[in-house]
């Protein structure tokens, strides 16, 4: 397997959960779209994807997309009627698709989404992610691992990463601290600047009936905030645009118990 290979099936792996099959057959499941390498792309969604007895909810969470920024691999959930730009580097293509967690109801799946791929001087095209184009998670579950740059939130259950951009184009990810066991925060300059607070808070006993997530910045860098519930396999990310100043989010995308 080509080493840009390998490093596109880990960032995957990680953003469905640490159990994703790391192999060339579930890569192969993705859709690959062949680009100019170079030129920055839109990738926009639209349409909805009915997967039965997913643990998220009947239907798809979105496209998931990876591509290669020539400063990381990264990865995103575009869901329908949502968009992403990205600066596409020396791989020519990129991959999109959809994860679930059990291979025998794939069959079942209903609808596709369209993804529209615009750029100036680019590739350009619209392309079907459907049943066709599914990878799938060993298991619904799986743990999360503290590291320099990880927090594990709610006695582990979600695993929460962030990646920044700065406006000279230097890129990477954020450190993590945690404070406790439902927060924590980012640094991403110096460890004495704060840049990135987060927590989660259960509502399970409560009218909603869900898991809250909070997270607020100091920063108008590029910010990509990443949140993997583990129990299920639910991931979200939030994008703060480079120059924007960071809203605070305030979501509740993660069910009980």
């Amino acid at each position: 397997m080509k080493q840009s290979s390998r490093r596109a099936l880990r960032i995957l792996a990680f953003a469905v959960s640490a159990a994703f099959s790391a192999t060339a057959s579930a890569q192969g499941s993705f859709r690959r779209i062949d680009v100019t390498p170079y030129y920055t792309y839109t990738v926009s969604v639209s349409g909805s994807v009915t997967m039965p007895d997913n643990p998220a909810g009947d239907a798809a969470e979105g496209v998931v997309i990876f591509y290669d920024d020539g400063y990381n691999t990264r990865w995103s959930v575009v869901r329908a009627g949502e968009s992403i730009s990205f600066r596409q580097s020396n791989w020519g293509y990129f991959y999109a698709g959809l994860v679930y967690h059990e291979a025998a109801s794939v069959a079942a799946f209903t609808g596709q989404f369209t993804l529209s791929l615009t750029s100036s001087g680019g590739t350009t095209g619209t392309y079907k992610i459907d049943k066709t184009h599914v990878a799938i998670i060993k298991g619904a579950s799986t743990s999360c691992t503290v590291d320099a740059y990880t927090l594990c939130l709610a006695d582990g259950r979600f695993q929460v990463q962030a990646d920044y951009r700065d406006y000279s184009g230097n890129g990477a990810a954020a450190r993590a601290v945690a404070l406790t066991n439902d927060s924590g925060y980012f640094w991403f300059f110096d460890s004495a600047n704060v840049e990135l607070v987060t927590k989660v808070v259960s509502f399970c006993s409560g009218s909603s009936g869900n898991w809250g997530l909070y997270a607020s910045g100091l920063t108008d860098v590029q910010v990509t905030f990443k949140v993997l519930d583990t129990k299920y396999g639910t991931y979200r990310t939030y994008t703060n645009p480079l120059g924007s100043r960071f809203c605070t989010i305030a979501d509740g995308p993660f069910s009980c118990p």
